[in-house]
């Protein structure tokens, strides 16, 4: 593959991630560079990531982050095929996923564990503060909520190996191929920590996708952030805010967008001005460059505002003025199916958004979890009945390509190849009501993940989504 009037090899394909193209991966040109290169599917994905990083190395080059710091941010620059078409690349770093460092890896340790992060996210994050000094996370956390970035999950927040160079902990940041989503829609600058997308209380991604809360518990790190917004802010006028959204979009291929993307990226940020946007040195980038450039200068000014969430202070002293409003109660009738309690509750939740609390005191918790079992096994026996899985009754489940166990047991569970799909779905999504524990059934738990990620648009990773949910709501409520 030729980049920059070299030769590019391949030596390893790509390994993690959601992105599976036949370029991906590793390559190594004649005087021993080595890069990493990907070619995401959705094209509002790849401009956004190379669009974030022409951005970063605007801010770079204009001497507006310390040099001690520019290895966090890791950006990605353009290729292009032979056949014409686009991809990312970037030089190759040698770094650990956060995951791997705070404990929430599946067991072969390749990709992290959204489940466990969901529900216990916060307690294992704040192992980043334990032992070696470190740096650089509140700078990445900082540009990554100012592109409206909110990916900041454990399998994108990295620890740079660069002992040789830093004794520290440096911590950075890869794929910022999330950047800019709903970037200018009113409700994503309201309260800038909570993106847009995730709102309202049955909303799966509010349960699994609210990846700065992840850091709420590491007391210091959103006053960190606002102090680097500071920083930045004292910097910045609005020509240098413009000339910067200006250059970017000037280095960005003219070719990258056809129409369609452009007008599909345009409603991913909530900006109409970006259909109209023509890239290259002679391009148009008015009236989108001042309306984006505005838009950043607002959200570091938010910023700058951000406090600790779970900062206990005296208030015997303080005088505040408060509303008491009723809360709002929960119950349901035992005869209830678990669908129509969750509707039940959410047209209550929507028709009072005032801020009441919610009062659960009356909620049997063991009886919500049965009902949520049975719900469970009503869609395993459907899926049964119907032969949704769409294989012979004799043959291996759909799982077995990609169990690597070789019969070993992992707590206490061997993969059995002959386990129907229904049975495994009931085994790894049930919830035990005496105690509100999640169900484990380890030896599954890799194969049906890495089953998912190759097939996202099959039925089993929807119904995956869709009983995380009702688990998620389930063991969540208590807290």
């Amino acid at each position: 593959m030729p980049y920059q009037s070299k030769l590019l090899i391949k030596f390893k394909d790509k390994e993690a991630g959601k992105n599976r193209s036949s370029v991906d991966g590793f390559y190594r040109d004649p005087d021993g560079n080595e890069y990493f290169i990907k070619k995401p599917s959705d094209k509002c994905e790849l401009f956004a990531e190379l669009f974030a990083g022409l951005l970063l190395k605007q801010f770079i080059n204009e001497g507006l982050i310390d040099k001690d710091y520019c290895p966090s941010l890791i950006c990605a620059d353009a290729i292009q095929f032979e056949e014409g078409t686009y991809g990312l690349i970037q030089p190759l770093i040698s770094f650990n996923e956060l995951h791997k460092a705070i404990g929430t890896s599946y067991s072969n340790g390749n990709d992290r564990n959204p489940l466990k992060e969901a529900v216990y996210g916060p307690d294992y994050y704040t192992q980043v503060m334990q032992g070696n000094a470190y740096f650089g996370l509140s700078l990445v956390l900082m540009y990554s909520l100012l592109f409206s970035a909110h990916s900041v999950h454990s399998g994108n927040i990295i620890i740079l190996k660069n002992k040789d160079v830093i004794a520290s902990n440096q911590y950075g940041r890869i794929d910022w191929g999330d950047a800019f989503r709903y970037l200018a829609h009113p409700q994503n600058n309201d309260n800038i920590l909570y993106a847009y997308e995730n709102r309202g209380l049955f909303n799966i991604k509010k349960l699994t996708k609210e990846y700065f809360l992840n850091y709420k518990k590491i007391i210091g790190i959103y006053p960190a952030m606002a102090e680097k917004a500071r920083q930045l802010q004292d910097k910045m006028t609005p020509n240098l805010m413009l000339k910067m959204v200006t250059n970017a979009l000037k280095l960005t291929p003219h070719d990258l967008l056809d129409t369609t993307t452009r007008t599909n990226f345009a409603n991913y940020i909530s900006m109409p001005s970006f259909e109209k946007v023509i890239f290259g040195f002679n391009g148009n980038y008015e009236p989108f460059a001042q309306e984006f450039a505005d838009l950043l200068t607002a959200r570091l000014a938010k910023i700058t505002d951000l406090k600790d969430l779970n900062v206990q202070e005296a208030q015997e002293n303080l005088y505040k003025s408060t509303i008491v409003l009723p809360s709002i109660t929960l119950s349901f009738n035992e005869k209830e199916a678990f669908p129509a309690i969750m509707d039940n509750w959410e047209k209550k939740l929507t028709k009072t958004n005032d801020g009441r609390t919610l009062d659960i005191s009356n909620l049997d918790l063991s009886t919500l979890a049965e009902h949520y079992n049975c719900y469970l096994n009503e869609i395993a026996e459907q899926c049964e009945q119907s032969n949704i899985w769409d294989h012979t009754d004799d043959s291996a489940n759909m799982f077995q390509p990609f169990d690597f166990s070789n019969g070993a047991l992992i707590h206490g569970h061997a993969f059995i190849s002959s386990y129907k799909e229904s049975t495994v779905l009931r085994r790894l999504f049930s919830i035990n009501p005496s105690n509100l524990n999640l169900s484990r059934f380890a030896a599954f738990e890799d194969p049906s993940n890495d089953y998912s990620k190759k097939y996202p648009e099959s039925v089993w990773h929807k119904l995956e989504l869709l009983l995380v949910t009702g688990q998620g709501v389930s063991i969540s409520i208590q807290f």
